[in-house]
């Protein structure tokens, strides 16, 4: 955050200012300091307000990071960072309704390096809704930090974070897409998970050190129905902007080595359940336990002997070379993007896919058809032919896994069936469609209808039946904002199943429209031996390295500039 110098710093302030106001009479809620017109005593409706909630007195306890998280809106890496738990009964603040837990409760996280403040919100929210243009009116969490603790508000120390369940983010209630945090949202059955990277720079004068204190608060932001927020919810203070109740964050040092846990008496069994949990109480990851050694006495001492190791048999050279394949391509596409940015590739082109080996020829279906307008209703095209509306999966059947629908009304390039580029579904996992086993031709419609996008914000592959067909898609670059783009692939399906994945590299991936075709009539499929696929993966592998050393010589030059 760049520091504000005088008329700058006051416009933030007032813009805040009209931020809480309007949020809180447009929501039917009242302020919680109010002063007699024409009074003007700021100081007196300061110490109103904080006289009424007082800050909390213990502060959140953040550990330094053994290992850096990767920030993909996952859990995996905060496995025994202990959470802070907030519903409607422990929120220190409650504007509008909160039916249950269930409707919206969260356990926020916490880490921290040298560099960086990492929080990780794990939301439960029985129902996801972001369609506002205001993003504290849509499903959201909220992040406020105070770094000289100093319990003023909008200043150079200070920032605030609000990061939408469309990955929208936003500072002091503004959408900032310059803004240098870096944010991932996960959707899952009943609920959210936010995973964010703060720059310390942003707000804290001093290098972080153990023992430093930083005032804090977070809250979460609830639409149930559409339109404005139902529900706001609040850790310390009566709004994210109140700084004089926040409470605090203490960064502490390393997590100290977990005790072996006792061994159970009886086996805890978790019962599965498609119903998000109703408190869901932050709990460390328990680790196996170990059966207790012997101390050494005058009976013989048991001698541990490593197992032998095995020959890697082909199944695992398959496995090895696999995975090689993923991490070197994942390289191979990141610095092509930087060496875009710097100028030295084209802009237009997108990085190089990852080879993959040439699946087997598998005889084609026919006589399945089917069509999706992905977040839209049922649409007739010019042609005459009918879009499905978009629905769900279900067994036996066809639809979408996870995400949202958008729409917009704006005019759109390239097609004379705008409707069907009109709207959308975002952030999901996958298409599904059960399907005779065959060879289909897959049609996917796209166009960049997000507002807020620009350059390098929405960035995805696609992948058809596990193999990525489209690499780092980003429309906004490739053809420009509310213009038609369609891709056409023919792909083998041996399981009855045909699965369309979408990857997020950065943003939410999306798709406007599907259409499915089978092709011809079905066959049976030969099985290459598994030495004919290790001998596939190992010239793919040798085709990657080429490319990687073409592009690091580039690179290379590049750097000596």
């Amino acid at each position: 955050m760049r520091p504000l110098a005088g008329r700058g710093r006051l416009a933030l302030l007032l813009i805040g200012l009209f931020f809480v106001a309007t949020a809180a009479m447009t929501a039917g809620w009242p302020l919680l300091a109010t002063a007699s017109a024409g009074t003007g005593n700021r100081s007196a409706m300061a110490a109103a307000a904080s006289s009424l909630l007082a800050p909390p007195s213990s502060p959140i306890t953040c550990r330094k990071l053994t290992a850096r998280p990767v920030i993909d809106g996952q859990s995996n890496d905060w496995a025994g960072i202990t959470g802070i738990y907030m519903d409607a009964g422990t929120a220190q603040y409650l504007g509008g309704t909160v039916s249950s837990p269930t409707d919206n409760s969260a356990t926020l996280r916490c880490l921290w390096d040298t560099e960086n403040l990492y929080l990780l919100v794990d939301v439960t929210d029985d129902m996801l809704i972001a369609d506002s243009s205001t993003i504290w009116d849509d499903d959201s969490v909220e992040i406020a930090l105070d770094g000289k603790r100093d319990r003023s508000c909008c200043d150079v120390d200070d920032a605030q974070v609000t990061i939408a369940v469309d990955r929208r983010i936003a500072s002091f209630g503004s959408v900032d897409v310059g803004l240098p945090v870096m944010a991932a949202v996960a959707l899952r059955a009943g609920g959210y998970t936010v995973e964010a990277s703060i720059p310390f720079t942003m707000f804290l004068p001093t290098a972080p050190v153990s023992g430093t204190l930083i005032g804090f608060s977070w809250g979460l932001n609830d639409d149930d129905d559409g339109g404005r927020r139902d529900a706001h919810m609040l850790w310390a203070g009566s709004t994210i902007l109140n700084y004089p109740q926040f409470g605090d964050i203490v960064l502490a040092g390393l997590p100290a080595p977990a005790a072996t846990p006792t061994q159970p008496t009886s086996p805890l069994t978790a019962t599965p359940s498609t119903t998000a949990t109703a408190q869901p109480s932050p709990t460390s990851t328990t680790t196996p336990t170990v059966p207790p050694t012997a101390t050494p006495g005058a009976a013989a001492t048991a001698t541990w002997t490593p197992a032998a190791t095995a020959t890697p048999g082909p199944a695992d050279r398959l496995g090895n070379l696999e995975t090689g394949i993923g991490r070197l391509g994942d390289t191979v596409r990141e610095m092509w993007t930087i060496m875009q940015q710097a100028g030295y590739l084209p802009g237009d082109v997108p990085p190089p896919a990852t080879p993959t080996p040439t699946p087997t020829a598998t005889p084609p279906v026919a006589g399945y058809r089917q069509r999706v307008n992905c977040g839209g209703p049922a649409y007739s095209d010019s042609a005459g032919q009918t879009w499905a509306a978009d629905q769900p999966y279900a067994g036996g059947s066809w639809g979408y896994v996870g995400g949202l629908a958008s729409t917009t009304t704006n005019a759109i390039g390239g097609t004379t069936d705008a409707p069907l580029y009109q709207s959308e579904r975002y952030n999901m996992l996958s298409y599904r469609f059960d399907v005779p086993p065959g060879r289909y031709a897959v049609e996917l419609r796209f166009a960049e209808i997000y507002q807020y996008a620009g350059p390098g914000l929405r960035v995805f592959d696609v992948q058809l039946e596990g193999s990525t067909v489209i690499t780092g898609l980003d429309l906004y670059t490739l053809v420009g904002p509310y213009v038609a783009y369609t891709r056409t692939f023919e792909v083998p399906v041996v399981d009855g199943q045909l699965n369309i994945d979408f990857v997020a590299r950065r943003g939410a991936a999306k798709v406007s429209a599907i259409q499915v075709t089978g092709l011809a009539a079905v066959g049976p499929t030969p099985t290459p031996s598994l030495e004919q696929r290790v001998g596939d993966v190992e010239n793919a592998m040798t085709e990657l390295e080429k490319l990687f050393q073409r592009i690091l010589a580039t690179f290379d030059r590049f750097l000596s500039q």
